[in-house]
């Protein structure tokens, strides 16, 4: 960037060595299509400084603010009403972000009822909106971002980062 080999929003937008598990290019997409008012609940990362919109999100010594909705949700429909209720309108998941931070602090540890009511949840009322995968020096996938609108019809099926993914890391 310094030197003028990227432009800002190039250099934010990739993972390297000095900036891992980027999520400027998820930033940039909820900015440009998603309403002003509404609210993007963050998992795994607690980075907010690119959004333009209102972020939940938990750092590492905070309680998770998923877990937190899920310990008050007795159903996958009661989730999703609680969220609704608190103009919450999408997910949004920095999978490396949270795979590090899960590993390093394992605060995103769900109960087995949890689980199942996240795991029903997602398939009902999870719609995937964004995808990137952000590949690194080597040409593998050095992370992944998602995000989900809740509430929509989930359309067709697709991997649960949370459970399958991120949580599984440390199984």
């Amino acid at each position: 960037v310094f030197f003028g080999y990227a432009s800002k929003e190039e250099f934010l937008a990739n993972t390297s060595v000095n900036y891992p598990s980027g999520y400027y290019s998820m930033a940039a997409w909820l900015n440009e299509n998603t309403k002003p008012g509404g609210k993007i609940l963050l998992f795994g990362d607690a980075r907010t400084l690119y959004y333009e919109r209102k972020i939940l999100a938990s750092s590492v010594f905070d309680k998770n603010a998923l877990l937190e909705y899920l310990a008050r949700s007795g159903s996958a429909e009661e989730l999703r009403d609680n969220l609704k209720k608190d103009s919450i309108d999408f997910l949004a998941l920095n999978i490396a972000e949270a795979i590090r931070n899960m590993k390093s602090y394992g605060n995103f540890r769900m109960t087995e009822k949890q689980t199942g009511i996240y795991r029903e949840f997602f398939k009902k009322y999870l719609k995937e909106v964004y995808s990137r995968d952000i590949y690194g020096g080597d040409n593998r996938i050095a992370n992944k971002l998602v995000v989900y609108e809740i509430g929509a019809d989930p359309g067709l099926k697709r991997v649960d980062y949370i459970t399958d993914v991120i949580l599984a890391q440390v199984k």
